[in-house]
């Protein structure tokens, strides 16, 4: 019965062996499992502000040639409403010498059809 206690005791002493290296190895892959995920982590935060960095600076970019263009439109818009008021004016030079010479025509050959009989 003592034979088979110790026996028992030494298979004890070996499972409680073999249980203290599991633990220590389920510790040490806990660690590493953490350190590997800090390390994912902050590799991915690095890049999200690497990222953030290049998207801020084509904002930026694309800012400035709205900026510009804005500023070329505003050009354009300004030289179209001198080109109308050229227009209208000149429209209405033309109007003016139109009837300018149909008025005075019209009058003449009026005149001429009253006068002729």
């Amino acid at each position: 019965m003592e034979e088979r206690t110790e026996k028992l005791e030494g298979a004890m002493e070996q499972i409680d062996e073999r249980m203290n290296r599991l633990e220590l190895e389920i510790a040490e892959l806990r660690s590493s499992h953490k350190t590997e995920a800090d390390e994912i982590r902050r590799m991915i935060l690095e890049e999200t502000a690497k990222v953030r960095a290049e998207l801020k600076a084509e904002i930026d970019k694309l800012g400035d040639r709205l900026n510009r263009l804005e500023s070329r439109l505003d050009g354009l818009s300004e030289q179209l409403n001198g080109l109308q008021m050229l227009i209208v004016s000149n429209f209405k030079w033309l109007i003016g010498v139109i009837l300018g010479m149909l008025i005075p025509m019209w009058v003449t050959i009026i005149l001429a059809i009253l006068f002729r009989g």
